[in-house]
């Protein structure tokens, strides 16, 4: 703490002044505003703020709901603007500080973290597995300062938990019957708010219209104009990933407790690596919507094509965003280092979801065609885009009329080099029967096909019939276009040569 500008701890304490359950959002974008415009950096802001709360927290007094709300409401504000991980941060701080509280039976400063923790909890900040495993640990390990913290939870939301995890609190409740002998009175009071919750499935809460208040204002974060729409994203985006670690409250099992402790912050240090790698790949995307970062973390996210598939539909189930679905990921596909088969595999099963889906990807594919006339050359994505057209010309998502959309007649150097990549890799991923079909098909479809036939064709005999203009270009990128190909490893030329020739004639047929 020594480090940071005493400037900065000024104007953060003059934030956490004026906070109340009213201006939440607005304390929130003060604080982030202080990082955002490179005043102070990150780890200073988050820092002084998460020594407030502990200050706080740590007072003689306890905290009313009022106080404990506006301070969840405040960092939950921060996950929605800047990432579950500068969330996180302030969380484990007040984990941090309840841990000791619970070691050195402070019931006053255990029942306010256990309070804001719930709070939180609430407006969708941490998981209901870090808060189950909170109160399992308390309830029985701590005494009286975990029960204290017991209590708290249970007033602020234990109406959710047995909703959620009721299997939980009938865990704790067994654990607080098997220790009769040994339970102390606020342990019987745990005992019968636990059994009353369990029983009722309602607990009597002062802080309802807090809460719906902040959560109501918080929703503006996260920008989208439907409100239960808003609501389901405010409960599940950018939640923190901490979890709870059961320590015991033995003092002869030190080492066992630092060995603990240890391999917490290990954990910590790997999932902030995690969540800063996240952000910045986020953030090197440049997407201009939230909605299209909630697309990119699916897709970072899933583990298979088919994984992704399901989080895309269950993101957007109406398909209402697939224009920004095929937008983000043809924008991943293209920043591969590498071809990437994964991303014809989401698409072609999002397309097999309803036909009309194709015109959507088409149109898709054909603003990523205007990206290239308009943006710098960029080879790797060329290599990529045209990996991925020939993954989709070979499952028979598209025929050649989808190439309309680069509009050859009023071609680039961009176009003309993007096209002579995409006929090589079509030539040398696709059968020769497949060539040939496709090829034909175009030139004994409707007259319209004309000009992109002639196009083709004027490509084809310039760039790969010509011995001495192939000479030039081909050999230079032949290895990594024909990446995972027949001719990956065997350069079998007499046969590239025949199928060139073969896609030659066909672009010749003419419609009779």
């Amino acid at each position: 703490m020594s480090a940071v500008p005493k400037t900065c701890k000024l104007r953060i304490r003059r934030i956490v002044n004026k906070l109340t359950i009213v201006n939440v959002v607005g304390c929130a974008r003060d604080l982030c505003q202080l990082f955002v415009d490179g005043t102070f950096s990150r780890a200073e802001v988050l820092t002084v703020f998460s020594a407030e709360l502990v200050t706080t927290f740590t007072n003689t007094h306890v905290s009313t709901h009022a106080v404990l709300c506006a301070y969840s409401g405040v960092v939950r504000g921060l996950q929605l603007l800047h990432g579950s991980s500068s969330g996180t941060m302030v969380v484990e701080s007040v984990i941090d500080t309840l841990r000791k509280s619970l070691g050195e039976a402070d019931d006053t400063s255990a029942g306010n973290c256990g309070g804001f923790l719930s709070f939180l909890y609430l407006l969708g900040g941490v998981s209901n597995q870090f808060i189950s495993g909170m109160i399992s640990s308390c309830a029985t390990e701590f005494g009286d300062a975990g029960v204290s913290c017991c209590l708290s939870v249970l007033r602020c939301c234990g109406a959710k938990l047995v909703t959620e995890i009721p299997t939980e609190l009938n865990k704790v409740v067994k654990g607080l019957e098997s220790q009769q002998s040994r339970r102390t009175k606020r342990g019987d009071m745990l005992l019968s708010a636990c059994q009353e919750i369990v029983r009722s499935g309602s607990v009597n809460k002062e802080s309802d219209a807090a809460v719906e208040g902040i959560a109501t204002s918080l929703t503006e974060l996260v920008g989208d104009k439907d409100k239960h729409t808003s609501r389901r994203r405010l409960a599940t985006q950018n939640t923190s990933e901490v979890r709870w670690t059961p320590l015991t409250s033995n003092t002869g099992a030190a080492s066992s407790i630092t060995s603990t402790e240890e391999d917490e912050r290990a954990t910590k240090r790997r999932r902030i690596e995690v969540e800063r790698t996240r952000e910045k790949a986020v953030s090197g995307q440049r997407f201009t919507s939230e909605a299209k970062r909630e697309i990119f973390n699916c897709i970072a996210n899933a583990a298979d094509d088919v994984d992704c598939f399901h989080a895309l539909v269950n993101r957007d189930p109406s398909f209402s965003q697939l224009s920004d679905s095929f937008a983000v990921l043809l924008q991943c596909c293209v920043r591969e280092p590498m071809p990437n088969g994964f991303y014809a595999n989401v698409v072609q099963r999002l397309v097999s979801s309803k036909k009309t889906f194709k015109n959507i990807l088409q149109y898709a594919l054909w603003d990523r065609f205007k990206a290239i006339r308009i943006d710098q050359a960029d080879l790797t994505g060329f290599i990529n885009l045209a990996a991925f057209l020939g993954e989709l010309l070979a499952s028979d998502v598209f025929d050649l009329q989808v190439l309309r959309g680069l509009d050859l007649e009023e071609t680039s150097k961009a176009i003309g080099l993007f096209t002579r990549i995409l006929l090589l890799r079509l030539f040398v991923s696709l059968s020769s029967e497949k060539l040939t079909s496709l090829f034909f098909t175009l030139s004994c479809s409707r007259k319209a096909d004309d000009t992109l036939r002639s196009c083709l064709s004027s490509f084809v005999d310039r760039y790969f019939v010509d011995d001495q203009e192939a000479s030039r270009w081909i050999p230079q990128v032949f290895d990594v276009v024909a990446h995972a190909s027949p001719f990956a490893e065997t350069r079998n030329l007499p046969a590239f040569a025949k199928r060139i020739e073969g896609v030659a004639k066909a672009l010749k047929v003419r419609n009779l």
